[in-house]
C-alpha cells in the first residue's frame, strides 16, 4: 500500500505536465500514488494523463467540471487513503529525493508536517534560485522537531516541498472558483498541527513567472479587483473555519492580520475597482 499521495490539480498545463509526471515517476521513494484532478481543462492535459496512467499504475485521475484550484485539491483530499499527501503543481517538478527526504523525516521524527525549501525558476533564465521559505524575523533551525508552530506561521504558504498528514486537511473546505487557496490550506493545517520538522534544503522547483501563474498578479503590476476578491474570499473562509475549531492557535489570526495589511497597501493600484467598497470589504472581515 502506498504511503504518500501526490496531488496534481490540472488546468491548462499541457506544456508542462509531462516534465512534472516524469519527475514524480523518477522519485527515489517508490511507495506513492499520483492522483491528478482534471479540473475541466480545455487543453490536451487529460490525454496526457490517460497516456501516463497506462505507463504507470501509480497514476490515477479524476475528471470534474471546472471548480478552480481549491476545488481540485478538495476533491483529491476526499479521495485519498494514504497517511500523507504532498501537492505538486503540474507546471513544477521535484528533486529525485524530495518525497523520500520528506517522508523519512516525518516518520523518524513523528511529526504532522515536514517542510523544506524551494528552487524558484524563471522563464527568462536557465538557472534556478534557492529561496528559503522562512521569514527573516523568525529563526528556524533545520533538522529539528518543533512542537510550537509559532515560527512557521510566516513560512511561505505555497505547497512546494511540504508533506502533510492527511488527517490535518480532511475536513477543510476550499472556496471554489477562487485562487490563492494555498494560504487557507497551510494556515488551517498549522492550526491542527502538533509538530513540524524543517529541512533547509530546496527539494522542489517552482516555475514562478510562467504565463498564467496567479502569483504574478500579487507581486507584479497587474493587481486587480479579481485578485483582491479572491484574496479576501480566502481570508474570510480561513477565519470562518478557524472560528469553528475546538482549539485555535491565535498567532494564525495575527498572520491573517498581516496579510490584510499587505492587501491594503495595494488597494490604490486597483484600476478596475471601487476603493471605498474594497475598504468596506476589509473592514467587515475584521
Amino acid at each position: 500500500m502506498a504511503k504518500v499521495t501526490v496531488i496534481l490539480a490540472i488546468y491548462n498545463v499541457e506544456k508542462y505536465l509531462e516534465k512534472c509526471l516524469n519527475s514524480l515517476l523518477d522519485q527515489t521513494f517508490d511507495d506513492i500514488n499520483i492522483l491528478a484532478i482534471d479540473d475541466g481543462s480545455p487543453d490536451n492535459s487529460l490525454s496526457i494523463l490517460k497516456k501516463y496512467s497506462k505507463i504507470s499504475n501509480k497514476i490515477k485521475y479524476i475528471k470534474q467540471d471546472n471548480g478552480g484550484y481549491g476545488s481540485a485539491i478538495e476533491t483529491a483530499i476526499n479521495n485519498i487513503d494514504t497517511k500523507y499527501f504532498l501537492i505538486c503543481d503540474p507546471d513544477d517538478w521535484l528533486k529525485k529525493d524530495c518525497i523520500e527526504k520528506l517522508y523519512r523525516s516525518a516518520e523518524e521524527n513523528d511529526v504532522d508536517m515536514t517542510i523544506a525549501d524551494t528552487f524558484y525558476v524563471y522563464g527568462n533564465s536557465v538557472k534556478s534560485e534557492y529561496r528559503r521559505g522562512t521569514h527573516r524575523n523568525y529563526n528556524i533551525e533545520p533538522y529539528k522537531k518543533y512542537n510550537d508552530i509559532t515560527s512557521f506561521t510566516f513560512f511561505s504558504p505555497t505547497p512546494h516541498a511540504k508533506l502533510f498528514k492527511t488527517e490535518l486537511a480532511r475536513h477543510i473546505k476550499f472556496p471554489h472558483h477562487t485562487s490563492y487557496t494555498d494560504t487557507l490550506l497551510f494556515l488551517l493545517c498549522l492550526n491542527n498541527c502538533k509538530s513540524i520538522y524543517y529541512i533547509n534544503e530546496p527539494l522542489a522547483y517552482y516555475y514562478f513567472d510562467r504565463p498564467g501563474n496567479t502569483a504574478e498578479n500579487i507581486f507584479g503590476t497587474t493587481y486587480s479587483q479579481k485578485t483582491f476578491n479572491d484574496q479576501m474570499t480566502v481570508i474570510n473562509s480561513t477565519i470562518q473555519q478557524l472560528n469553528n475549531q475546538k482549539k485555535i492557535k491565535y498567532v494564525i489570526y495575527y498572520r491573517l492580520y498581516v496579510e490584510i495589511t499587505s492587501i491594503i497597501s495595494r488597494l490604490k493600484s486597483i484600476k478596475d475597482g471601487n476603493y471605498q467598497e474594497n475598504c468596506a470589504t476589509i473592514y467587515n472581515s475584521l
